[in-house]
């Protein structure tokens, strides 16, 4: 039989057999064997590596040297002709600039992107422009979309230029920050703990009230039992009176555990939320500068 390997070390290989009704079968050799019927016959044997190449160069089979290089050739002129564009928006972007037009200046500037998008004096006078040198920091979400848009054009290099020539601000930035979280901080501290110890004793006070309204209801439900197991023992209908009032008295005392039990959850959920800083607008405000002082810090890092 004749085959053909698809993986000299692995020693796969792939059979196309044709069957009496005159179709082609892939037999995958490494499988369960299976009988074959007679009469069968092996026509070829192709690596799926190989016939998965060939279908990739299918589309390049019927192009001529002379139309691969006139593809190359406009590939080059578009290319030459985005830096152009490129070139002249940029200049026009930083003559604007230097006159104080900033609106004419940012619009050059993205257009200058638009044409070439990679090129990392483009990325970095645009978002400086944007972030006024990164010292705008009133509008924080403009500077942290500047930021991550010139990473995304010019990956770690952008970074590394922003570090370079505007560490100081930002250093100025991070440390001003940091302050206001640390007063952040110790005021949420300090109003945590005030909240806590009142949620404590008002947690406590229910959960001591659940416990209380317990007792009854398990006496009630146990008397209620004891009376319903006593109906038949006499001939009067003392214990189907007490059957009842107990069944009645157990229902309310339930119903008062589920009122009470509904008010300890509450209260447990309360003094649980009180330890989340998102729980509170201080809270956030908090989290909100630490994240801040965490991104600056990136960039400088």
């Amino acid at each position: 039989m004749e085959e053909r390997e698809l993986d000299e070390d692995l020693g796969l290989t792939i059979q196309i057999k044709k069957r009496k009704d005159g179709l082609n079968e892939v037999v995958d050799e490494n499988a369960e064997k299976a009988p074959t019927e007679e009469g069968e016959d092996v026509l070829f044997s192709l690596p799926e590596e190989e016939e998965e190449q060939e279908a990739e160069g299918e589309e390049f089979a019927d192009i001529s040297p002379e139309q691969m290089a006139e593809y190359l050739q406009e590939r080059e002129a578009a290319a030459l002709k985005a830096k152009a564009l490129a070139d002249e928006n940029l200049n026009k972007a930083i003559e604007c600039e230097a006159s104080g037009d900033r609106e004419s200046a940012l619009s050059y500037y993205e257009a200058a992107l638009d044409a070439e998008p990679t090129r990392l004096e483009t990325n970095l006078r645009y978002a400086a422009l944007r972030t006024e040198n990164f010292t705008a920091y009133e509008d924080f979400d403009t500077l942290r979309d500047a930021v991550e848009e010139g990473e995304e054009n010019c990956g770690e290099k952008f970074r590394l230029a922003v570090k370079a020539k505007y560490a100081d601000p930002i250093f100025k930035q991070i440390r001003l920050l940091a302050d206001k979280a640390d007063a952040l901080s110790k005021e949420l501290s300090a109003k945590k703990e005030e909240r806590r110890k009142a949620f404590k004793r008002d947690y406590l006070f229910k959960r001591r009230a659940v416990v209380l309204s317990a007792i009854p209801l398990v006496l009630l439900a146990v008397l209620t039992v004891v009376f319903a197991f006593n109906i038949a023992s006499v001939k009067d209908s003392t214990f189907l009176i007490l059957t009842i009032a107990g069944a009645a008295c157990t229902l309310v005392s339930f119903a008062v555990f589920l009122i009470l039990g509904r008010k300890l959850s509450t209260a447990q959920n309360r003094l649980a939320a009180n330890e989340r800083d998102e729980s509170t607008q201080l809270g956030r405000d908090f989290l909100e500068l630490k994240g801040r002082v965490s991104f600056l810090s990136q960039i400088v890092k």
